[in-house]
């Protein structure tokens, strides 16, 4: 060691701050470098021998001490997890990477577990049996140091991670874009020495560039993450992954390294996509230009805006929005049918059990001089099981980018009925005891009561409360397949009159008859279910294919209804408002079924509290009998 010069950095002056050497002229400063040394693998080597700074006339930086105290104290700290492999390992790591050295995960693991044998370092479990764990520490130890990356386009088995110099990522990015280097020899890469840096940036745009442009461009209008990826070439995702390195995600935030690294690929892509784009000279689409395009005219409907978008390349024009629109439209009304408008959603498929619902659409509802108003009326079928995958991938752009709508299909079906005079039409006498079996004739009530049991004893013997949603889901066995969602073109007409309504009853029966379904089972809300009857009731041929369905929200706000008119009276509001779970606005609410969140909170409390009142023994045949 020279000691002219700073005993930390060995240099006259610093090199960021230009700071002047001081000299050690206490025994506080002396003692404190040297009880600390030892926590650092270069000083323990340069001051080994040394008792005493003041002696030896030992000088530092100002920057350089704090530095030194700063990484000492965050050693100590390690220390008492007893990880000192960590910290040796940690030493080497920073001398690896001012020699720009690239390494895989496994080498390093390798030489961790090496320094806790040699320094009989307890190896925490979490790393052995999740290597992922060692691999967030190092992250949050040497993060500085490295860009942890792995390639994109490789089997899953074969995605090594590797710990990249940063100083050594544009040499990376000019070797391995430009030079076929197998991977065996990631470890001991050859460090690339350029001639003129300029040139080897020309070569690195210029392969990327050729890249792009040979790569396959994408097709159809499907949007999602596997698509945006495979409309980027490997080299040029590697080039951005490198370049937005991807700490100041995690530095700055609370987020967890995983859900970092998800935000740094989806930027990535962005960035990628719009190069993709605009190296084509906007003839290549890409899912990004397709999906934020159309939902940026959907949710805005201005020209303007969208130009602006385009203008700065995230976005495609407007007219080729309008283009894909078209394209879209073609394609659903290929299913058309001539006679009564009806349009098969091209995402349902034909064996499967089909339900439809109807609703209104009300935009500014009443307007002082009653223009500028919206009334239409929204149907769509749910089935279950995924739509096919095809679905949006074999379409092309049309050449077109207006479209005019057939008139069949702003055409209402009209019905000569009149409304509320229609009686009820049975198939069958009806018999009571079809609505009032016993609990020992019915699975169905056995186990919903089993499960309301299990679910008293549960809230009483549990230290942990779950709620009833929370409880059921536990103890659910069903695994329900994910819903397809088949949306029809809006009918421009108030749902609740009888001509929309008939309209909607003949196009679903259609629906349901070309995929292969003998009934038309149609949920609606309080308001149109009544006038549903009376076309069911009216028409020989809805009374034995239309099966109209109160919704479940509506069967429950009625339940609830009845509930508070049968409790009128006896105080439940009372102890409602009394306990502070409903304010009286919410309690009055509640008790009329209106209210249903609420309300459905109240009687769950009511009822459970009353349960554990009668049955104070917590034996489950006492809840029966309560």
């Amino acid at each position: 060691m020279n000691w002219d010069l700073c005993m930390f950095c060995q240099e006259a002056k610093s090199e960021r701050s230009k700071q002047k050497l001081i000299s050690v002229t206490s025994f506080n400063v002396s003692n404190n470098v040297l009880a600390c040394a030892h926590l650092d693998n270069k000083m323990r080597f340069l001051l080994a021998g040394v008792s005493d700074l003041i002696a030896t006339e030992g000088k530092y930086h100002k920057n350089c001490m704090s530095t030194y105290i700063y990484t000492t104290k965050k050693a100590k700290q390690d220390i008492k997890h007893t990880d000192l492999a960590m910290i040796f390992l940690c030493q080497e790591l920073q001398h690896a990477a001012e020699e720009k050295q690239i390494l895989q995960l496994s080498t390093v693991w390798n030489r961790y577990c090496e320094l806790a044998e040699e320094t009989s370092t307890d190896i925490p479990q979490c790393y052995v049996s999740r290597r992922s764990s060692f691999k967030d520490k190092l992250q949050s130890k040497v993060g500085d140091l490295f860009h942890f990356t792995q390639p994109l386009h490789r089997p899953t088995v074969e995605r090594e991670p590797l710990l990249v110099s940063i100083k050594y990522i544009p040499v990376v990015v000019a070797e391995r874009v430009y030079d076929d280097t197998d991977d065996s020899d990631l470890q001991t890469m050859q460090t690339y020495q350029p001639e003129h840096e300029f040139l080897s940036l020309l070569h690195v745009a210029l392969r990327i560039r050729g890249d792009i442009v040979a790569h396959p461009g994408h097709k159809g209008f499907r949007v999602s993450t596997d698509d945006a990826i495979d409309c980027v070439p490997d080299s040029l995702y590697m080039f951005l992954n490198l370049l937005y390195g991807g700490q100041s995600l995690i530095e700055d935030s609370d987020i967890s390294y995983e859900e970092a690294e998800g935000v740094r690929q989806t930027r990535v892509l962005s960035t990628a996509q719009d190069i993709v784009y605009g190296v084509n000279s906007e003839k290549k689409w890409t899912p990004k230009h397709i999906g934020l395009g159309s939902t940026l005219h959907q949710a805005t409907r201005s020209k303007k805006l969208v130009e602006l978008f385009h203008k700065a390349g995230h976005v495609l024009s407007y007219e080729e929005i309008l283009e894909m629109d078209t394209s879209l439209a073609e394609s659903t009304l290929k299913t058309m049918n001539a006679e009564n408008g009806a349009v098969l959603p091209p995402n349902l498929l034909e064996g499967k059990f089909v339900h439809f619902t109807a609703d209104n659409i009300d935009i500014n509802d009443s307007t002082l001089d009653g223009k500028n108003t919206f009334h239409a009326t929204q149907v769509a079928a749910w089935q279950r099981g995924s739509a096919p995958d095809a679905l949006l991938t074999d379409l092309c752009r049309s050449h077109k980018s207006t479209f005019k709508v057939p008139e069949v299909m702003e055409q209402l079906k009209p019905v000569n009925i009149i409304e509320g005079v229609s009686a009820p039409v049975f198939a069958q006498p009806i018999d009571t005891r079809w609505y009032t079996p016993t609990q020992e004739d019915s699975e169905t009530a056995q186990e919903a009561w089993a499960s309301d049991t299990a679910f008293l004893v549960t809230r009483q013997e549990s230290d942990t409360r779950c709620s009833w949603t929370a409880f059921n889901q536990l103890v659910s066995k069903s695994d329900p397949e994910i819903t397809t969602v088949g949306y029809m073109p809006i009918i421009q007409a108030p749902a609740h009159e009888l001509d929309t309504l008939n309209t909607v009853v003949q196009r679903c029966m259609h629906i349901s008859a070309q995929l292969g379904q003998q009934y038309t089972v149609l949920t609606v809300d309080q308001n149109l279910y009544y006038k549903l009857m009376d076309l069911k009731w009216s028409v020989p041929e809805y009374r034995k294919q239309l099966i109209p369905r109160l919704g479940g929200l509506h069967i429950a706000m009625n339940y609830l209804k009845v509930i508070g008119q049968h409790m009128q009276g006896s105080g439940l509001d009372e102890i409602w408002i009394e306990s502070g779970i409903l304010g009286r606005n919410s309690a009055e609410h509640a008790m009329s079924g209106n209210a249903y969140n609420k309300a459905i909170r109240a009687h769950k409390l009511t009822f459970q509290a009353a349960v554990a009142t009668v049955s104070s023994s917590s034996e489950t045949e006492g809840f029966r009998t309560s």
